[in-house]
């Protein structure tokens, strides 16, 4: 008898091992899965963090594309301009001269022609280029010459004769200086004003250094001038300085 009760003691014992294994082992798997879904919530927070940071970049980036994209151009212009001539750079800065407006009056007709601010203002002196070949074209002087040299005549056989990047002029054979140098650029020719002041006859000059405006006009014949039919005086040309026009009317 006491045998079999040694051994129902044992039978209890390893049972109740056996029970306490499992409760146990069942406590770890909850604990395990519990462990398991706080590491995967703790991935996916951090994951979903990186992924908002991550469009916030995209986002900022998209937002300032346009302004980076302008600036690039800005720059690319101004490579271009640097590469065709640093001259031409003067036009992005703040305290750079105009553009200047020459006006071509006729009558009652007018036309302007634009002048670049590279090409409208001496170094030299105060006074501005004006375009030659559009005073040539509205006076009906005849124009011979090429991109380095050109000679103006006038129905009187007048003559003045101007090369590119020199400061001295031919008028009527005889050599005159220039406070600046004759300048050529696209086909056209710029001259500084002083040679219609000082050189020229049968045209009123203003200019306006506020307003960066040069204005000229034909003067009439006033013996053969109607009231019905103006006739305008032509261009004409002298060596010696025109004391009556040695300066133009400065206009407010």
């Amino acid at each position: 008898m006491y045998f079999f009760r040694m051994l129902r003691k044992k039978l209890r014992k390893r049972r109740r091992l056996r029970a306490e294994r499992r409760q146990l082992s069942k406590e770890e798997k909850k604990a395990r899965k519990t462990q398991e879904k706080q590491l995967k919530a703790e991935k996916r927070y951090i994951m979903t963090e990186k992924r908002e940071k991550a469009l916030k970049e995209r986002r900022r980036f998209f937002k300032a594309m346009p302004l980076l994209l302008l600036c690039s151009l800005f720059l690319l212009e101004l490579a271009y301009l640097a590469m065709e001539g640093g001259d031409y750079l003067y036009q992005y800065s703040s305290s750079a001269p105009s553009d200047l407006q020459m006006i071509l009056v006729t009558g009652k007709n007018k036309s302007t022609v634009q002048i670049p601010a590279s090409l409208a203002w001496s170094e030299e002196t105060d006074l501005p280029y004006f375009d030659m070949t559009a005073v040539a074209n509205s006076t009906e002087l005849q124009t011979f010459g090429d991109e380095k040299n050109v000679r103006y005549t006038n129905d009187t056989d007048q003559t003045a004769f101007f090369e590119d990047g020199k400061t001295v002029g031919v008028l009527n054979g005889e050599y005159v200086a220039l406070s600046s140098a004759a300048r050529f650029y696209n086909g056209r020719v710029y001259l500084p004003l002083e040679f219609l002041t000082l050189y020229t006859s049968g045209l009123n000059i203003g200019y306006s250094p506020e307003k960066s405006t040069l204005t000229i006009s034909k003067t009439q014949d006033s013996e053969q001038s109607t009231k019905d039919h103006p006739v305008y005086n032509g261009l004409s040309i002298t060596k010696f300085c025109l004391t009556e026009a040695a300066h133009p009317t400065v206009e407010d």
